[in-house]
């Protein structure tokens, strides 16, 4: 029995893993069961000294198993996967060829410091990085920025964020993107992703939000900074891209980067990845029928305020007028704003401050 994961769109499920006769079968700590058929699996080795076996059988759903070891075993040595095996053991993992290719060429790029070269970096490098680093460091992340007692579950809180969710997530087909929306408790109106899909939203965001479609043009760019993994591409930026290379030949492993990087200046972004999720996030939400008008209206109407919403947005964007004139630009045609949503926002973030004072009160 050897310690596992599954990693797939509804997220991560840890566990155990065996050699069974027909397949390798995982059993979740959820009382998640899943077989994988050896005749059907493809076998890469990774992490640091190539100690985790990632089996897949799809795009979309891997098993992490922390233990080469379980390739020796008999029931595995006697399947249709064991030619597979053998060959990635004489020959040595062309995953990890390729990987040494890309190392040679990032030491290049950094004794000609091309721009070109470093741009290339910044952006495809991390693209060789299965998703598993990023559930990773989203793992390690979450406790750092949000603690239990502070999210917000009732039924009728949740709901309108699933709605949202499902709407982006359908309408854009994000479906392999593991998202997952948490409510918490803080008066400070912001909202941040991280490099897991998960995304968290303070309950102080929904007071200063005037309608849904200001939300999720909010959520809609914090979808765009995941989809385009600026996570791993500012740690690049940060820390340089042999990081990157490190983990792609398995010197280092996710905890490395956070080392590195000082943990949670992971969740703070260049102007250009500003500029990259501000163009998905108005993308994400005219697929999905929300206004980009009513979201570049939120920037100005907060900065009237005074209020530091979205930390990253002002920090980056020191002009909220010129911003929410790009978003303009950017959404072109003007979209009214949504009417069908089946959840009503005024009477939901009335029953939010009701929640909300009740607890106070305790």
């Amino acid at each position: 029995m050897y310690i596992a994961s599954l990693l797939n769109p509804l997220g991560k499920t840890g566990g155990t893993a065996t050699a069974e006769i027909d397949g390798f079968e995982f059993i979740g700590t959820d009382g998640t069961k899943r077989v994988l058929p050896y005749s059907s699996c493809e076998i890469e080795f990774g992490g640091t000294g190539n100690r985790f076996i990632y089996v897949s059988i799809s795009a979309e759903e891997t098993l992490v198993i922390e233990n080469p070891a379980i390739l020796k075993e008999s029931n595995v040595q006697y399947s249709r996967l064991a030619e597979k095996v053998n060959a990635i053991t004489a020959k040595g993992n062309n995953r990890t060829a390729r990987r040494w290719i890309v190392s040679l060429f990032a030491v290049v790029g950094l004794v000609a410091t091309s721009a070109g070269i470093i741009s290339f970096a910044r952006t495809k490098i991390p693209n060789y990085i299965p998703r598993s680093v990023d559930y990773s460091l989203g793992g390690k992340l979450l406790p750092l920025v949000m603690k239990k007692d502070d999210v917000i579950s009732d039924d009728q809180s949740q709901k309108l964020l699933a709605e949202l969710q499902k709407r982006l997530v359908t309408a854009n087909h994000l479906d392999s993107f593991p998202f997952k929306l948490t409510l918490i408790n803080n008066d400070i109106p912001n909202a941040f992703a991280l490099p897991s899909g998960d995304l968290v939203i303070h309950s102080g965001l929904i007071e200063e939000s005037a309608s849904v479609d200001e939300l999720a043009g909010v959520l809609a760019h914090e979808m765009g900074h995941v989809t385009a993994r600026h996570h791993l591409r500012g740690a690049v930026d940060r820390v340089g891209f042999l990081i990157i290379v490190r983990i792609l030949v398995g010197l280092d492993g996710p905890a490395d980067i956070l080392k590195k990087t000082k943990d949670l200046s992971l969740l703070t972004y260049s102007r250009s990845f500003e500029r990259e999720a501000d163009s998905l996030g108005v993308a994400y939400m005219k697929s999905a029928g929300f206004s980009p008008n009513q979201f570049a209206g939120f920037f100005t109407r907060l900065a009237s305020k005074e209020k530091i919403a979205l930390p990253e947005f002002f920090s980056t964007h020191p002009d909220p007028k010129e911003r929410s004139e790009r978003v303009k630009r950017l959404g072109g045609v003007a979209i009214q704003p949504c009417k069908n949503f089946p959840i009503e926002y005024t009477a939901y973030r009335n029953h939010l401050k009701s929640i909300l004072s009740k607890e106070k009160e305790r």
